[in-house]
């Protein structure tokens, strides 16, 4: 009899075994969705950082107004989709778009921002605050750079 009970226990132990790495496949399983989920959000969050690192670096920064003017060339290379708003003792002036809802392109040039003569121009020694503005979304549709 005390063979049995020992067969009988081992049988017990081996079904007790295999069911606890059946829960613990079934929970690798279900929650590998959920960690799936995570590195995929993680991923596409580290994407719109990088994307939006072009304008948060400038963010509370002060830069040289030759930085601002680099700035505003290579967006408008890029075809950017902002509002990039230019403050000055004598104006203020937006460029690509005139505000953030970007619907109206904007009329100013570069070109005006460098002429001394311009109410728009930009002082190439001088210091720009920068600042990034986001709509209800969350999107970033104004960076500003106010002389200081």
């Amino acid at each position: 009899m005390p063979r049995v009970i020992q067969i009988l226990l081992e049988l017990i132990a081996v079904v007790a075994f295999t069911l606890m790495i059946i829960a613990g496949v079934k929970a690798g399983v279900d929650s590998s969705g959920t960690t799936m989920n995570l590195a995929v959000n993680k991923m596409t969050n580290m994407g719109v950082s990088l994307e939006e690192s072009e304008y948060t670096k400038y963010d509370g920064v002060v830069v040289k107004g030759s930085t601002v003017i680099s700035f505003i060339k290579d967006q408008i290379a890029q075809n950017a989709e902002i509002c990039i708003k230019v403050i000055t003792p004598k104006s203020t002036t937006s460029y690509i778009y005139t505000d953030g809802t970007l619907t109206t392109e904007s009329t100013a040039l570069i070109s005006s921002a460098l002429s001394k003569k311009n109410a728009a121009h930009i002082e190439l020694t001088g210091d720009f605050l920068g600042e990034v503005i986001r709509d209800a979304s969350n999107t970033i549709t104004i960076m500003t750079f106010t002389q200081q």
